[in-house]
């Protein structure tokens, strides 16, 4: 679900653009609480503008009821502390669980394989490739991804593998790279093209 954050009343009011921009640089440097503790000096770097600047539009937050300022002693070494009184930190970003902590899908009977043995392609992560093995089959991911590999002229190989496995690019010829997977584990199994094609041992 889309995480939605409500825009601080002085982006929606008639203040002026730098005025904005001052309060936005506070804005990104306050901490958990919406205090910030910084010389005029500081905050005029990270805005890009002059000291002279930053004074002038800090008065004008304040006057508009966005910002309050504990002016420090005038020649005394300490800053001046700034309050955002309407300051509400952002939701917390969430962390997905690493790929390692997705459990794989038991291998179907009729088309097993190892997690040692599953594809892999740049651009593909272990957790969709799993996914596509489980919704589609080991033999059928397995052979469109070495489809892709030797083809050159694919500008997004990941994209290609994800609509081919869905079905979404037309047919493809993956018999020889289907039978290679499905007869990794027999080298004694040959195949004979031609009308009679069939798998035959030597």
């Amino acid at each position: 679900m889309a995480e939605y954050q409500i825009l601080p009343r002085v982006l929606t009011s008639d203040l002026p653009g730098m005025t904005r921009l001052i309060y936005l640089t506070v804005r990104e440097l306050v901490d958990e609480s919406g205090v910030l503790q910084r010389s005029q000096d500081y905050i005029a770097k990270v805005a890009g503008v002059s000291r002279r600047t930053v004074i002038r539009h800090v008065e004008i937050l304040e006057a508009a009821g966005h910002l309050i300022v504990h002016r420090a002693p005038r020649n005394s070494r300490v800053c001046n502390v700034y309050t955002l009184p309407d300051y509400t930190p952002p939701p917390a970003a969430v962390t997905p669980p690493a790929e390692a902590e997705i459990p794989a899908p038991e291998p179907p009977a009729d088309d097993p394989y190892t997690p040692d043995e599953l594809p892999k392609l740049p651009g593909l992560t272990a957790a969709t490739i799993l996914r596509l093995v489980a919704q589609y089959g080991f033999t059928r991911v397995s052979a469109i991804i070495a489809y892709a590999q030797a083809q050159h002229n694919l500008t997004n190989p990941p994209g290609f593998v994800v609509r081919a496995v869905q079905g979404q690019v037309g047919e493809l010829d993956l018999h020889e790279y289907e039978t290679n997977i499905r007869f990794r584990h027999n080298p004694g199994m040959r195949y004979v093209s031609g009308a009679d094609a069939a798998f035959v041992n030597y």
